[in-house]
Parts: structure tokens; sequence; C-alpha cells
């Protein structure tokens, strides 16, 4: 009868264990694979919420925090076995070098089309507080569209004057070679949700508990209807998303043992996940 002890791992670590690239701490890891998994995605939650209902759209936020973190997990250990730094390299290894162009050109595509979503939300959230703190730009603006200008049209000619120095200012950023660089960045990225998710709190108990705490009785906590929970499933299942750069994370973590790799992904989904 053989034996069934667990065979020893296979461990081809790229860049190696004591390489001088590995330079992010498991502080830096999780906060860059927190501003991975938070990004514009998080403002549609609410809407999965009042769809599915409270207690529904809970147990789903679980489900896909526990599928996620488990496959980053998965996919960690596929590229420790192959010397694998990139998913392309995973991906490659499993299944040859047409899926690694399929799987090129799809990351491709969700990368560029979420750029685009950022673009929109950059200008709307960021216009109006350009043309409160320069108030020049308001006058160059109206100037040049007339008297009969209104409001919307202003905003909407402002903001492309907001979005180019945006593009402007944030571009190099673009040629950082890897993610322990932008772990600054993190930081703020991380203050900022934490400001909006106050801002969020502190204004629904206003509404719903000082102004009018009759609303409290018109919480939905299920739906009963089967579309409203296929609505909120993928808004839900895809916000933890962050597979195309958890492998750069982990390529820069220093003594990238399996346990702290793993404090890693579960550290940061659980951040994101309350």
């Amino acid at each position: 009868m053989k034996s069934l002890t667990r065979k020893q791992s296979i461990e081809n670590l790229n860049p190696s264990h004591g390489s001088s690239e590995r330079k992010s701490s498991v502080t830096v890891a999780i906060f860059n694979l927190f501003s991975t998994i938070c990004g514009g995605g998080v403002l549609s939650l609410p809407l999965a919420f009042s769809m599915a209902g409270i207690i529904p759209a809970t147990l789903i936020l679980l489900f896909a925090a526990y599928i996620n973190e488990f496959g980053l997990y998965l996919l960690c250990v596929c590229a420790r076995r192959i010397g694998g730094k990139t998913y392309m390299d995973v991906t490659s290894a499993a299944y040859g070098i047409k899926l690694e162009f399929l799987t090129t050109l799809v990351l491709f595509m969700q990368t560029f089309f979420s750029l685009i979503g950022y673009m929109v939300l950059v200008k709307d959230i960021w216009t109006p507080v350009g043309l409160f703190l320069c108030p020049a730009l308001k006058s160059y603006v109206s100037e040049r569209l007339g008297d009969d200008a209104t409001s919307d049209q202003i905003t909407n000619h402002a903001g492309r004057f907001v979005l180019f120095f945006f593009l402007l200012v944030t571009s190099p950023l673009l040629i950082k070679r890897d993610l322990h660089s932008l772990r600054h960045s993190c930081y703020i990225g991380f203050c900022s949700l934490l400001l909006l998710t106050i801002a969020l709190v502190a204004s629904a108990y206003t509404q719903n508990v000082v102004l009018n705490p009759e609303m409290l009785q018109e919480v939905k906590w299920i739906s009963w209807n089967f579309s409203d929970w296929v609505f909120a499933f993928p808004i839900i299942g895809l916000s933890f998303v962050c597979s195309y750069n958890v492998l750069g994370i982990h390529c820069a973590l220093v003594n990238p043992t399996r346990k702290r790799v793993r404090f890693v992904l579960t550290s940061a989904t659980i951040i994101c996940f309350w």
C-alpha cells in the first residue's frame, strides 16, 4: 500500500527568495492589493444591495470574497511552481502560447475599458472641485461659451481641462516598474476610501435616523425576486477581482513564504470586505 504522506511542493520563485528586487513588506503588499481591489466598482455595490436586499447581498459578498481569495492563492502557487512573474506566464505554461495571447488581449480590453470608466469618474468628481478651487477656469469657460451657456454646459466643458490636467499630473506614475513604487498613492487611496465611507455612513445616519426615522422600517432585508439576485451577483462577484496585479505584488514581497503570501491575500480581502 502506497504511503499517503504529502510530497514537498515545488518552489521556483522568480525573482529568487532573497532577491534585491523584493522590496515590499507585508503592510505595503496588503495596501497595494487593497488599492487594486477597491476601485470605482465599489460605487456600484449599494445598487446591488438595494436590488437583492441586505441579507442575500451580504451572503454573495462573503462567497465572492472567499472564492476570489482562494483563486488568488492558487494563482500564486502556480506561479511559484513554474517560475512565472505574470498572469500570462502562468497561462502560457498551462495552455500554450495561443491562450497566452488571448489572455493578454482580454486583460488589455478589461483594463482599457476600466481606465475609461475611471476617467469618467475623475471628470465627474473633480470638475466641481476644480471650478471651486480655480474661479479663473469658470470665467474662461464662460467667456468661450458665451452668456447663454448653462451651468451644465460650463461644467461639461471645464471637465475637459480638468481631465487633461489630471492625466498630465498622473502620467509619470504610468512608467513605474512595479507596484511597490506606487505604495504611497495606495495609502492616499485607502484614506480617500475611508473618508468616503465615513461620509456615507454619516449621511445615511442623518437622513434615516435623525431626519426621517420612519425610513428604517423600509429597509430591504431580502428580495424574493430571483432576477434581483441575478442582477446583483455579477456586480458583487467582480468586486474582489485583482488577478492581473496579484503576481506583481507577490514578486515584490520580501520573504515570500506561503504563509506570508496567504496572510497578505486574506488580510487585504477582509479589509475590502468590511
